[in-house]
């Protein structure tokens, strides 16, 4: 598989930055994309997703598909690479013995690979919350 792509965050081996296969470095953009806040890039103040303006929030079906919506429009936005973009928000569980909780989000898109379309399937985690009871 082709490695023509830098690997994030930057590491150097054998002296030449990392790199990674196309999948991966979609998978590793849409990661940084997920987890900035707006305005958090100086050079590009709307990069970013708002789902961290509703970090504390209780979630709701509403709250879940803002969020939803906010990740697949940052999506849209900044990773060129992958279309067909559908995003799912669920809670799943981190530390069954301590029964807490995060708030994961899946996304699904197809991209193309040497003249190939390839589907793209992947899950992000959001956050844990800090209390009891948020999500």
């Amino acid at each position: 598989m082709d490695q023509g792509y830098l690997q994030l965050p930057f590491s150097l081996v054998g002296g030449s930055l990392a790199k990674v296969s196309l999948r991966d470095s979609i998978y590793q953009f849409v990661n940084l994309i997920v987890a900035s806040r707006v305005g958090s890039v100086p050079f590009e103040p709307a990069f970013g997703c708002h789902i961290w303006d509703a970090e504390y929030t209780y979630l709701t079906e509403k709250s879940k598909g803002d969020i939803r919506s906010q990740i697949r429009h940052a999506l849209t936005a900044y990773e060129k690479r992958l279309k067909d973009i559908s995003v799912n928000v669920k809670k799943s569980s981190v530390d069954r013995k301590r029964k807490r909780i995060c708030l994961v989000a899946r996304v699904r898109g197809k991209f193309m690979e040497r003249g190939e379309e390839q589907s793209f399937d992947e899950e992000y985690l959001l956050w844990q919350p800090r209390r009891e009871g948020l999500i």
